[in-house]
């Protein structure tokens, strides 16, 4: 008789029989090596399939996706936006493994772009001041020296 368990490392759902409660046993997806117990037995059978199973929501996924679109509104304010997008990368790429997959996706990809031009926004702004050549007020005698620092 087959029984289900979770893998302590991936808590994916494993099909192992009865009879290898107790002794080593490894993980399919994982490739981890445990032992489990009677108490790991899960109690129900998780219907829909033998896929890993994932948790129904997601907050960081969908902070995210917030963050995103925050940071792409926020990039053509001198590149404020990059401050934003860090945090919504970041809490995209852990919401990867929930249901809302794709919302991750999109959300690390406008806190990337994001990132991206408030760099390429910082570096022209910067570079531009420095392009500028400040002369000094003429003389009184009416020369003009250019500004050395």
């Amino acid at each position: 008789m087959a029984v289900r368990i979770l893998c302590p490392e991936c808590r994916s759902e494993i099909a192992i029989e009865a009879s290898d409660v107790g002794s080593e046993v490894e993980c399919e997806r994982c490739s981890s090596r445990f032992v489990p117990q009677r108490s790991d037995i899960l109690a129900e059978p998780r219907q829909g399939g033998d896929g890993p199973q994932r948790p129904e929501k997601s907050g960081s996924a969908v902070w995210s996706l917030i963050l995103g679109f925050l940071a792409i509104f926020l990039t053509p304010c001198f590149g404020f936006g990059g401050l934003l997008g860090l945090p919504g990368f970041i809490l995209g790429y852990s919401g990867l493994q929930s249901r809302q997959r794709g919302m991750s996706i999109f959300g690390m990809l406008l806190s990337l772009m994001s990132i991206i031009l408030s760099i390429s926004i910082i570096v022209f702004l910067v570079f531009g001041a420095m392009q500028q050549i400040e002369e000094v007020p003429p003389k009184p005698n009416g020369t003009r020296a250019p500004f050395v620092p």
